[in-house]
């Protein structure tokens, strides 16, 4: 990019707000900027405590990852700071103290945490709503903001035949679907919401739809841009060509078809060609079913469970 762009000049002097930073989108938006933009003043890095590390364990090993080999020779401690918080709490788990001098400073916010196992319960997947409303309030009390970024999913309205650049009205407003989270146990939810968001496939889909809703009526007088990217796989160029450093959705099933775990995907392919009119056909259809989607089944299961 060159020295002399808009966007260049854009990030000159200004100070970042990040969430999510060490998640897979995060980990990229961080090397970038840092890479492109190093005028930049500097960056607050919201973390929390994870797997039995400190926020600080957790900073230090971020800048370890291979995706920022190319850029290893800067003095990153000069510009990332650390905020020790959880998206997961009351207030984002922030003393007042520490948000004082980024609430001054803070000029960019790219919000990008978020729960992406989709086997997540209503009232885990319900975190994501309540950061976003808690990261609205944070951007509110910020004096010198320019803009608000909050990272989405390209599958949020994945309800609808067509998907627009516009937000949509979701059947329920975020504000009631807190508010039966906060009164409500896991059973109960499920009851009273399954009429409302039976139609999106799993909850992090219908968190990040009532998240959109949010800001739409919470961020008011903000300026904000909704990013909905899709599947996150590997990157074509930068920073490593290839590089992936998870293994959620399509990328886990490639591993596991490389590994030998999922040997038979293509089987699947074979079923409509098997006539199901014979007995034995029908068995067959029946085995290769099982099999096939018990074993793929297993393997995701065991990449939630590893949190990956």
């Amino acid at each position: 990019m060159s020295d002399n762009s808009q966007i260049v000049e854009f990030f000159k002097n200004q100070t970042i707000f990040i969430t999510g930073g060490n998640g897979p989108v995060g980990k990229l938006i961080l090397e970038k900027l840092l890479r492109t933009f190093w005028d930049l003043k500097k960056i607050y890095l919201l973390m929390r405590p994870k797997k039995g590390k400190s926020p600080e364990q957790r900073f230090s090993h971020l800048f370890t990852n291979p995706c920022f080999e190319s850029i290893k020779g800067k003095n990153f401690k000069s510009k990332v700071l650390l905020i020790s918080g959880d998206c997961n709490q009351p207030s984002l788990g922030l003393n007042s103290e520490d948000v004082d001098i980024p609430k001054k400073e803070t000029t960019y916010i790219f919000h990008i945490a978020a729960n992406v196992n989709f086997l997540q319960t209503i009232k885990e997947a319900s975190y994501i709503v309540s950061c976003t409303k808690q990261m609205i309030k944070l951007a509110k009390e910020m004096e010198n903001l320019k803009v608000f970024v909050y990272v989405s999913t390209a599958y949020s309205n994945c309800i609808n035949n067509y998907i627009r650049e516009e937000i949509y009205q979701p059947p329920i407003t975020a504000q009631t679907f807190l508010d039966l989270v906060n009164s409500c146990d896991e059973y109960d939810l499920r009851n009273t919401l399954l009429p409302y968001l039976n139609k999106w496939p799993n909850n992090y889909l219908v968190s990040k739809c009532l998240s959109e809703d949010l800001i739409k009526s919470s961020a008011i007088g903000i300026p904000t841009a909704i990013v909905r990217p899709a599947i996150v796989t590997n990157t074509i160029k930068e920073p490593i060509p290839g590089y992936i450093d998870n293994y959620y959705g399509f990328i886990g099933l490639v591993v596991g078809g490389y590994m030998g775990v999922i040997p038979n995907l293509h089987k699947a392919l074979l079923i409509q060609r098997i006539d199901t009119t014979l007995p034995q056909a029908k068995k067959k259809v029946k085995i290769l079913f099982v099999l096939h989607y018990t074993t793929v089944a297993l393997f995701y299961y065991f990449l939630c469970c590893l949190n990956f």
